[in-house]
């Protein structure tokens, strides 16, 4: 069973916002504690994960930059260069059915800022090495944003 935590990192996002980041989290949760589960010695594992966003989605741009230098003289034999650039962005835009939709180049998974995993097992210093190895290695999460625990004695075992 995993239990979710929402992100208080975002100022009140929308329910549907709220909605994205339960998913997400609940998704992650639940392929660690399948994963978690299946390591030796280790049982009764909850995962709570914890993500900074939801899903960014990187469309293509096409850029334009201009670069312009004017050196001047003035009558009194003073010099002076003039530098003037401009950098313009616009989506590029490609036809599906009857309508123009922006080019999507990828799309990047959410930066997880936290895992919390309590489990039957951890109690041993190489079992919890391989919890925290294995979620630093799925998650691309650092290992001080890991948090491994033991359950407590008497629940769920």
């Amino acid at each position: 069973m995993n239990r979710l935590q929402k992100n208080t990192e975002q100022s009140k996002p929308s329910a549907n916002a709220a909605t994205e980041f339960q998913l997400i989290e609940q998704a992650y949760g639940e392929q660690l504690q399948q994963a978690l589960e299946t390591i030796d010695g280790i049982s009764n594992v909850d995962v709570v994960v914890n993500v900074k966003e939801t899903e960014s989605k990187v469309y293509e741009k096409d850029r334009s930059i201009r670069q312009q230098t004017t050196d001047e003289a003035d009558t009194e034999g003073g010099n002076r260069t003039l530098d003037e650039g401009t950098e313009e962005e616009t989506l590029v835009l490609v036809q599906q059915g009857g309508s123009e939709e922006p080019l999507l180049i990828r799309v990047d998974k959410p930066d997880v800022t936290g895992v919390l995993v309590v489990a039957n097992g951890v109690e041993s210093m190489q079992r919890k090495e391989w919890v925290i190895e294995a979620v630093t290695r799925t998650l691309d999460v650092p290992a001080h944003r890991v948090s491994v625990m033991p359950k407590q004695l008497g629940k769920d075992e």
